[in-house]
């Protein structure tokens, strides 16, 4: 799911160097030629590359990349889908619309590895079990989708990336035994991401993404982030034979280079604590009837801005992974209405609109009850907020 500028990609002569054996031997038309074209494909060398996870927000999830490589020495490539183009018209619009085109390139796999050891992240390479058969097919697969007017795709976040991509290529050859990949997991989406990240990430993406998310999902699916493709792979049997003939690490993490430095002020002002801090201080302001306190204006006027911008998003884009999302009940742009009577001093209505909103945030835990939308700890502290600020004005506001 990680992405590199195209401009790194290319080495046009190697690429053409490449294009040209495979084709020789995909669509020679000689069918004397065909035993050789055997021998070609047994040397070759296909794998599956997994990239640890970074710290950067690209990188949040690893990446993956399919490396098809001449036991001879000749050649040695690695095709990357995670390719995108910044000078794109329009780029971080398409982006937030979900009509940003990825793409796939093809680069050389010591440009590939030279970068990830820069970068300090481990590599992991799973050589796969492939019949001549197998691979002919694969290799005119990903050559078909290289071509230029199949090498663009649609970016889905979670069911067409970089590691989806190289999913669905592998599973389309071969024919699986175990495990059943259309068996449910018992867990989500949301699940499999929540894994991955912590603190302001997690509480950013648990705002934004819906309750589509929440679904339970299969083994297939959830092969849509790179650590569980490895360990998919790893489990699949093809014919009575692990899939994976070798599995090793091309990379370690070299500890020594990881950044250790201090703490940032993100990680001290985490979501659980700035919500927490805010109940207390909802509570204080409560307790000294002051329902018209800076604090508690600036709250609902920031959650009010929150659903504005949760419903303009919604609106205009295509990821579909955002639609229905109920945090909509509790970040909604109803209540700019309570600071707008509150502002005017047009109490009776400020009433009305603080109850309103009680009611509103009072329906999101029927939705976490019933386990229809996650529940991310930090957003009960922020509803109990809200509720007790809204209370206060429906109480002392004669």
């Amino acid at each position: 799911m990680e992405t590199r500028k195209i401009e790194r990609m290319f080495n046009k002569g190697a690429l053409l160097a490449l294009i040209l054996v495979i084709s020789s031997s995909l669509f020679s038309n000689d069918r004397d030629s065909i035993p050789n074209v055997a021998d070609y494909y047994d040397n070759i060398e296909i794998s599956i590359l997994t990239c640890s996870p970074g710290d950067e927000l690209y990188s949040t999830f690893g990446h993956t990349a399919l490396r098809v490589k001449d036991r001879n020495g000749s050649s040695d490539f690695v095709y990357n889908f995670g390719l995108f183009d910044f000078s794109t018209p329009n780029f971080y619009m398409k982006f937030i619309r979900g009509r940003l085109n990825y793409m796939l390139g093809i680069q050389l796999y010591r440009d590939f590895i030279m970068q990830y050891r820069w970068e300090n992240k481990m590599v992991e390479e799973q050589v796969l079990s492939l019949s001549s058969e197998q691979k002919v097919k694969l290799l005119s697969k990903l050559n078909n989708l290289y071509l230029p007017q199949n090498r663009y795709y649609l970016y889905e976040f979670l069911t067409k990336n970089c590691t989806s991509q190289v999913r669905d290529i592998v599973y389309e050859i071969i024919s699986v035994t175990a495990p059943d990949l259309n068996s449910l997991t018992g867990l989500s989406y949301r699940d499999n991401l929540n894994f991955y990240i912590t603190g302001w990430t997690k509480f950013g993406i648990n705002v934004i993404l819906g309750s589509g998310v929440d679904r339970k999902i299969t083994y297939f699916q959830e092969m849509f982030l790179p650590n569980n493709l490895r360990d998919g792979l790893s489990s699949t049997v093809v014919n009575g034979s692990p899939f994976v003939e070798k599995h090793r690490v091309i990379l370690e993490v070299d500890q020594l280079k990881v950044d250790k430095s201090g703490i940032s002020i993100t990680k001290v002002l985490s979501p659980m604590l700035l919500s927490v801090l805010m109940l207390i201080l909802s509570i204080f302001y409560f307790i000294k009837k002051r329902p018209s306190a800076h604090f508690n204006q600036i709250v609902i006027l920031i959650s009010s801005l929150v659903g504005f911008f949760l419903i303009t998003v919604i609106a205009i884009s295509d990821h579909t992974e955002l639609y229905y999302n109920y945090n909509l009940l509790f970040l909604n742009p109803f209540f700019i209405f309570v600071v707008i009577a509150s502002y005017k001093n047009w109490i009776k209505l400020e009433r009305v609109f603080s109850a309103l909103s009680i009611l509103s945030i009072s329906l999101i835990y029927v939705v976490w009850l019933a386990k229809i939308q996650y529940m991310e700890l930090s957003f009960v502290f922020i509803t109990l907020s809200l509720i007790v600020m809204f209370l206060s004005k429906c109480i002392f506001r004669r």
